[in-house]
C-alpha cells in the first residue's frame, strides 16, 4: 500500500506538580481523618500535636521530593517525545517528495516483487498502482535487451553494489520510452539489504533532442556538402549542356547524332536538378521571392497534379475566396506541391484519393500551435492521401535526404527533404501527420504576405531576343567563359572577356559596357564586391551574376541587390539570352543598387 504520513504523537506530560498536590492532600486526610486524630482534641497532649505535625511534616517533605523526581522524568519524556514527532514529520516529509517527485520510483522486496510504487512510475508507466504492487517489474519490459543486461543487473545488486543503466521500457499502451535508472539496495539497522529501491529519470524526451541534434548535424554536413562540389560540378555540367547545344545548333549532325546530343543535354539537365535538390534541402540557394497567391498558384497546378497522379487516384482541390498572399520563389513553391504529390502517388499503388486544401488562418499568443510555428497570419496548405500511411520510425525520418522507403532504383530519396528546405528557406514549416492504414497529411505553415500577387502568364515563350549592345564576361573558369561567350555572340551581342576582377575593371574603364555578367566566386574578390567597384564609375551598368552555388551572405539575403539579376548553373542559351535582353531592357535607376542587405 501506498505509504501513509505518521501521525504525530502528543508528549506525555505527567504535571508533576498536581501529583504531589494530590499526594499531600491524600496523606493529610489520612493522618488527620484518623479515628486517633479525632478522638483527640486538637493538640491535646504535646506528644499526639508533636506525632501529627510530624506526619504533616513528612508528608510535605515526600512531597517535594516526588516533584523534583516527577518534574524531570517529565521533563524527559517531553524531550523524548517532541523529537519522535520531529522524525514522523521529517517521514511524512520525504514521503510526500516522493510522493510528489516527477521522477518514477519503484521499491521490490528481494526476490523482486513490487512493495510501492509513486505516482510518477505510474504515470510514466501507465499502470495502476493496484495492477503493479505485488507484481514484477517485468510488466514494462520492452524486449529490447538481451538476458545479459539483466544477468549483469542482479549480479551487481546480489553483491549488494547499486547498479546504473539505462532501460528501453514499455508502457500499458504499448508505446517504448527509455529511461535512465539507478537501483540501490535498502538495508536495515544491522546492514542486512532487506529491499531494492529503483530511480528512474524518463530521458525519452532528451533522447529525442539528442538524436535530432546528431540527426541535423549529419544533415548539415550533407549540405555542407552539397554546396562545397555544387559550384565545381555546375560547372562541368554548364560546359557539357553549353557544347550540346552548340552541337545541337549545328546543321552538319545527322539525325542520330542530334538526338546523342540532346541525350546529353537532358542528361545534365537531370544532373542538375539532382544538385538543386540538394542545395533546396540545404537550404543554399538563391531564391527570387515573388508576392503569390497560393490558392491561385494550386489552381494552375491542378491539370499539371491529376495527370501526375493517374486516373486510379482522385484528386480534390478546396481553396477558400479570401487570397492566400505569400512571398515566396513561385517556382520552388512548384516544386513543393509536385513532390508532395509524387509522394502521395506512391502512397497509393492501387488508387485513393489526394486532397489539397488552402485556407488562411490567425494564431494568437495563447492558440494551440505546433512548434516552433510562431503566432501570426499564415496561409496554410494541407495536403493528404488515403495510402497506406507511416509509423513512428518512418515518420521521424520522413524529411531526411536520401531516406526513402521505395525498392532500389526508385527515388532519390530528396523529394521531401527537398520540400522541407524550399518551405524553410521561405521563412515557413512543414508538419507531417500519419499512421499506419491511415494515409498522410502533409501541412505547410507560409507567412501571409499583405502585397498584391504578380499575375502570372501561361503564354508560350516569344522567339528568343537579340542585341547588339557591349557585355563585360566575368569567369574564371576557361571552358565556361567559352561556352558563355559562344552563346551571347551567336545572339549578336559584343563580348568582352575577363579571367579576373582586374582585368575587368580595365576593359570596363575602356569600354563602358552596357551588362557585367560576373561568376559570385572569382579568384581575388567575390562578384557582388567587383559589381559594386566597377558600378562605381558606371552608374548605368546592369549586373547579372552566375554561379553554381551561393554564397552565405546571398543565401541570408534572398538576392544580390535590387539591381542585380542571379542565374544558376548549368542554364541553357534560352535562360541567359532572356534574362540578358530583360535586364537592358529594364528602366535604369540613376545608381545601381548592388547591396545585399535587405
Amino acid at each position: 500500500m501506498t505509504p501513509r504520513r505518521p501521525q504525530g504523537r502528543l508528549p506525555v506530560n505527567l504535571h508533576p506538580g498536581r501529583i504531589a498536590i494530590g499526594y499531600i492532600v491524600v496523606g493529610l486526610v489520612w493522618i488527620y481523618g484518623s479515628g486517633f486524630a479525632l478522638r483527640l482534641p486538637i493538640f491535646n497532649g504535646f506528644t499526639e500535636a508533636i506525632e501529627i505535625f510530624k506526619g504533616t511534616g513528612y508528608v510535605l517533605v515526600t512531597a517535594a521530593g516526588l516533584y523534583v523526581v516527577l518534574a524531570r522524568r517529565s521533563r524527559a519524556i517531553d524531550t523524548a517525545q517532541r523529537e519522535l514527532i520531529a522524525v514522523d514529520e521529517q517521514r511524512a516529509r520525504l514521503v510526500a517528495a516522493v510522493e510528489q517527485s516527477e521522477e518514477a520510483v519503484v521499491i521490490t522486496d528481494l526476490s523482486g516483487t513490487i512493495t510501492y510504487v509513486n505516482p510518477a512510475f505510474q504515470r510514466v508507466s501507465g499502470y495502476t498502482e493496484r495492477e503493479l504492487l505485488g507484481g514484477n517489474p517485468n510488466i514494462v519490459r520492452s524486449g529490447q535487451h538481451e538476458p545479459e543486461f539483466y544477468a549483469q543487473l542482479w549480479a551487481a545488486l546480489l553483491r549488494g553494489e547499486t547498479w546504473q543503466g539505462r532501460f528501453i521500457n514499455r508502457n500499458k499502451e504499448g508505446a517504448t520510452y527509455e529511461a535512465d535508472s539507478v537501483i540501490t539496495p535498502v538495508r536495515d539497522a544491522r546492514g542486512v539489504v532487506v529491499a531494492y529501491a529503483g530511480l528512474q529519470h524518463d530521458t525519452t524526451r532528451e533522447r529525442t533532442l539528442e538524436r535530432y541534434l546528431a540527426e541535423a548535424g549529419r544533415l548539415e554536413a550533407v549540405g555542407q556538402l552539397a554546396g562545397g562540389i555544387a559550384h565545381d560540378f555546375n560547372n562541368l555540367l554548364m560546359i557539357v549542356l553549353g557544347h550540346a547545344e552548340l552541337l545541337s545548333a549545328s546543321d552538319s549532325l545527322d539525325d542520330s547524332a542530334c538526338e546523342d546530343v540532346q541525350q546529353i543535354a537532358h542528361a545534365s539537365q537531370s544532373a542538375a536538378a539532382l544538385v538543386r535538390q540538394l542545395l533546396a534541402f540545404s537550404r543554399r540557394q538563391v531564391l527570387e521571392p515573388a508576392v503569390v497567391d497560393l490558392q491561385l498558384l494550386v489552381g494552375q497546378l491542378r491539370p499539371m497534379i491529376a495527370g501526375l497522379l493517374g486516373s486510379a487516384i482522385t484528386l480534390e482541390v478546396k481553396s477558400g475566396t479570401a487570397p492566400s498572399a505569400v512571398l515566396v520563389d513561385a517556382g520552388q513553391l512548384e516544386q513543393v506541391i509536385v513532390n508532395l504529390a509524387v509522394n502521395a502517388r506512391d502512397a497509393m499503388p492501387t488508387g485513393g484519393t489526394f486532397t489539397m486544401s488552402v485556407s488562411n488562418v490567425n494564431i494568437g499568443p495563447t492558440d494551440d500551435r505546433p512548434e516552433p510555428v510562431r503566432p501570426g497570419s499564415y496561409s496554410v496548405l494541407t495536403a493528404s492521401d488515403t495510402g497506406s500511411g507511416m509509423d513512428a520510425a518512418t515518420r521521424n525520418r520522413v524529411f531526411e535526404p536520401f531516406f526513402t522507403t521505395k525498392p532500389q532504383g526508385r527515388g532519390t530519396g530528396l523529394g521531401l527533404a527537398t520540400a522541407h528546405g524550399i518551405v524553410s528557406q521561405s521563412g515557413g514549416f512543414l508538419f507531417v501527420d500519419s499512421e499506419l492504414g491511415r494515409g498522410s497529411t502533409f501541412t505547410v505553415y507560409l507567412p501571409h504576405h499583405d502585397g498584391t500577387p504578380a499575375p502570372r502568364s501561361d503564354n508560350s515563350p516569344d522567339p528568343m531576343p537579340r542585341g547588339t549592345e557591349s557585355i563585360l564576361l566575368v569567369e574564371d573558369e576557361k571552358p565556361v567563359r567559352a561556352v558563355i561567350e559562344r552563346a551571347l555572340r551567336q545572339l549578336g551581342y559584343t563580348v568582352l572577356v575577363a579571367h579576373d576582377g582586374e582585368e575587368a575593371a580595365r576593359l570596363a574603364d575602356d569600354n563602358h559596357p552596357s551588362l557585367l555578367i560576373a561568376d559570385v566566386r572569382l579568384p581575388g574578390i567575390d562578384g557582388p564586391s567587383l559589381a559594386a567597384q566597377i558600378a562605381g564609375n558606371h552608374p548605368d551598368l546592369a549586373v547579372l551574376f552566375v554561379s553554381g552555388y551561393a554564397s552565405e551572405a546571398m543565401i541570408e539575403n534572398g538576392s544580390l541587390g535590387t539591381e542585380a539579376a542571379f542565374l544558376a548553373k548549368p542554364f541553357t542559351s534560352d535562360d541567359l539570352g532572356r534574362q540578358v535582353r530583360a535586364l537592358l531592357d529594364r528602366p535604369r535607376t540613376s545608381k545601381t543598387d548592388l547591396s545585399t542587405s535587405d
